[in-house]
């Protein structure tokens, strides 16, 4: 009982819990990325299942270039995947489809290339891996208007931990996803973000309108230089779309970010921090 005692971290004189705007405002800095041009290096894996439709998982390693939270390319090296058609047993292929989409950052728009046996191909970043996109989009509207933002200390973590309630969409009678940001030592950037959504909710336009259930998206942090930067991000959820049920599985993690060399960021001041999360 005494060594537990011990190892619970007490809250630091000066923190002020009631100051909900502090870490309100702080709250998405590990979801929206670093600024400046970072170089990325990191591995995803996913299980897509789509029931009678098929599914896939399976493995791949990427490099990619993170500018301001927006990720201006990225190139793919997949490393195997057993995949499923419809009516079919499974079969282990060399996949030459990006089949993930970092919910870190922004990638809509993007350049992605991958890596075949063959050549390089492009594809299309809003095409691939649609439903962790549209997921994705979920997310954004976190920063909106809580109803409902409080943050206590966590003696156990050593943390402030941030709550927040906010509805997804528009209606009076949205549902509401719950977040919660943990400020190790009650310092001003987070390290961690957990977001349970609400049982059920709609997301997309038709004819791509998806209902989410039982989503959970987890992140995790490392701070450097003044940033927080990425370390890993996990998501599970179902999805369902014009009468069929599938469900997601993905996580990142994020091996190695540099900044970019001087002559390809176009900015000293990012060069200059050169921190190297590994």
């Amino acid at each position: 009982m005494l060594l537990a005692a011990a190892a619970l971290a007490a809250m630091p004189p000066g923190i002020d819990l009631q100051d909900i705007t502090r870490w309100d405002g702080r709250a998405e800095a590990l979801l929206d990325g670093p600024d400046g041009c970072w170089e990325v290096v990191g591995k995803a894996s996913w299980n897509w299942d789509l029931g009678r439709w098929g599914g896939s998982r399976g493995d791949a390693v990427f490099a990619g270039r993170l500018v301001d939270g927006q990720w201006s390319e990225v190139h793919l090296a997949p490393l195997g995947e057993v995949v499923r058609e419809k009516g079919a047993q499974e079969v282990r292929v060399y996949a030459k489809e990006a089949r993930f989409a970092p919910l870190i950052g922004r990638i809509t728009g993007s350049r992605i290339t991958v890596a075949t046996d063959e050549e390089e191909v492009e594809v299309d970043a809003e095409e691939q891996a649609e439903a962790s996109n549209v997921l994705r989009s979920a997310l954004d509207q976190l920063g909106g208007t809580a109803q409902t933002s409080w943050a206590e200390w966590d003696d156990a973590q050593g943390a402030v931990q941030l709550h927040r309630a906010v509805p997804i969409g528009d209606s009076p009678r949205a549902p509401e996803a719950e977040l919660v940001a943990r400020f190790p030592g009650g310092d001003a950037l987070p390290t961690a973000v957990d977001v349970v959504f609400p049982d059920h909710f709609k997301a997309g336009k038709w004819p791509r309108r998806f209902t989410i259930r039982d989503a959970e998206v987890h992140l995790r942090g490392a701070v450097a230089a003044g940033q927080v930067f990425p370390a890993s991000e996990t998501f599970v959820f179902e999805f369902g779309m014009l009468g069929f049920w599938g469900r997601g599985a993905q996580t990142i993690r994020y091996a190695q970010i540099k900044a970019c060399p001087r002559e390809a960021a176009g900015d000293e001041a990012a060069t200059a921090l050169e921190p190297t999360i590994e």
